[in-house]
């Protein structure tokens, strides 16, 4: 993916800084974590989260782009499916929460 977002001459850039958090996530996530429980709370390590989470959503935004031919495709199928799927994937929550009192949860022998 990285391969097809960026233009070969920053394909080196692209992929040496996700080879760094990579190698540095592994590292540095328990030491932080750590850090975080003892002076605050272990709430805090998923607080921690967010900013991390709203700053790559706009870092993707701002750097990463579809490649032309994927630009060329009718976006109404995919707006489609992914409605139809999160529809299905609704409707079976629905019932599971419904149904789940009544026939012991995930102990249930009953197809539906």
């Amino acid at each position: 993916m990285l391969l097809e977002a960026f233009p070969p001459q920053d394909r080196g850039k692209a992929m040496g800084f996700w080879g760094l958090g990579i190698v540095v996530a592994p590292i540095l996530g328990p030491v932080l974590g750590g850090w975080l429980t003892d002076n605050y709370s272990w709430r805090w390590v998923f607080y921690i989260n967010i900013p991390v989470g709203i700053a790559s959503i706009v870092m993707t935004q701002l750097f990463i782009f579809d490649p032309p031919y994927l630009r060329q495709r009718d976006a109404a199928r995919s707006t489609t499916g992914a409605s139809a799927c999160s529809r299905s994937a609704s409707a079976r929550c629905s019932i599971v929460l419904d149904k789940g009192q009544e026939d012991d949860w995930f102990s249930s022998n009953r197809r539906s």
